[in-house]
């Protein structure tokens, strides 16, 4: 290992996890005018912390965090987000590239790789996917054609994804305010539904899980806000 270290300015590490990411390093003391990418999944802390012993060995870092399936890495639905050191993606850019060309730097902080994979592909996407299979358990199970909720299916996830862009600046400002559905409004559409998907033989747990949410919100005083006023009960 350490002759490979030696020879390469650029090294990639994908294992398990933080303990053999640095293990394998272990025998290199000196990374000086060499990057680190790394592609393993780690935690923000432990990301902060590899950063940290790669610096203190004279070397740069860069974080990259995987947003694909296997089989699109190399392709161009491959896609790998990467932060850190900008000196060194702007030196190994099409290098990293390579892993997925709809891969991107995003940030000069180290850990936002990390963390937006984590909030937006860990957290959201898995949570909404799994909303989305009860829901659409249920639908199909009331015998509604399977080409039918296909078809409308887009429409919804359009719907979905504009609304939540507009939650991103709404959390950031504090700035709940709304002349559309309000939290209340939400939440009386949501009750019968969860009865609904209860009654036709559905487990809704996460649809359940969202329901409490606004209750919870509603409870604190925030039921005339809009739906992402959520967030000063969730981040409380």
């Amino acid at each position: 290992m350490t002759q490979a270290v030696a020879s390469a300015p650029l090294i990639v590490i994908c294992v398990l996890d933080y303990a053999t990411s640095v293990e394998i390093l272990d025998g290199v003391a000196d990374l000086t005018g060499k990057t680190v990418a790394n592609l393993s999944s780690l935690a923000p802390d432990e990301v902060t912390a590899f950063a940290e012993v790669i610096a203190r060995r004279g070397g740069e870092f860069v974080d990259g965090s995987i947003i694909c399936y296997p089989q699109s890495i190399g392709t161009d639905e491959g896609s790998v987000l990467y932060s850190g050191a900008p000196e060194a993606w702007a030196r190994h850019e099409a290098t990293l590239m390579a892993v997925g060309a709809s891969s991107a730097y995003v940030s000069e902080m180290v850990t936002a790789s990390c963390v937006l994979n984590l909030g937006l592909v860990g957290a959201f996407f898995t949570t909404a996917l799994s909303a989305f299979v009860e829901c659409a358990t249920f639908v199909l199970k009331q015998g509604v054609d399977p080409e039918l909720l296909a078809g409308l299916t887009p429409l919804t996830v359009d719907f979905l994804g504009r609304t939540a862009v507009d939650a991103v600046a709404e959390i950031a400002e504090g700035h709940f305010e709304t002349r559309e559905a309000t939290i209340d409004t939400y939440l009386t559409g949501m009750e019968p539904a969860l009865l609904c998907l209860e009654a036709g033989g559905i487990q809704p747990r996460v649809v359940a899980g969202a329901l409490e949410n606004l209750r919870q919100a509603s409870a604190a005083g925030l039921g005339s806000l809009g739906f992402a006023a959520q967030a000063k009960v969730v981040g409380a």
